[in-house]
């Protein structure tokens, strides 16, 4: 019910704040969830201003870049797999090609039958960015995070 707007500069820089403190803390991983706009509930309440939702997505996953990078830390990012299989989500703001260019990791909750697609497309855009599948039961191979049943 509530979120954090990414075209506020405050949002943005009390959200690089609590990075930066994990990275501090010795986290060597920074992973970004609900790395997006609003996708449920009343959608038609949210003011989105000007229009610019994935940009500010973009800037801010920027300012969080310069925070991790000054520790040694890796970003992660979670995006929807809509997202990793056409290039963006329209609903979310997320753009693959956007997160790509900066984190270290893209996880996508999938079923393990739709891995080998999601991996195929998302190395079709970068093959050096590593996809960690989010999953309810353990893969025989690959990285992946097994999530609770």
């Amino acid at each position: 019910t509530q979120w954090l707007d990414p075209g506020k500069e405050g949002a943005r820089t009390y959200l690089c704040d609590i990075v930066r403190e994990c990275a501090e803390m010795g986290f060597d991983e920074i992973l970004l969830t609900d790395f997006s706009y609003p996708t449920v509930g009343k959608l038609n309440k949210i003011d989105y201003g000007d229009g610019q939702q994935s940009e500010h997505l973009l800037t801010f996953l920027k300012e969080v870049s310069a925070v991790t990078e000054e520790y040694g830390v890796k970003l992660s990012v979670e995006l929807t797999e809509e997202t990793v299989l056409t290039g963006a989500d329209e609903v979310s703001y997320q753009v693959l090609s956007d997160v790509v260019e900066i984190a270290d990791r893209i996880y996508v909750e999938a079923e393990e039958e739709d891995v080998a697609a999601l991996t195929a497309a998302l190395a079709a855009v970068d093959d050096t960015v590593m996809l960690v599948p989010m999953v309810k039961t353990a893969l025989q191979t690959g990285n992946y995070l097994q999530m609770p049943q």
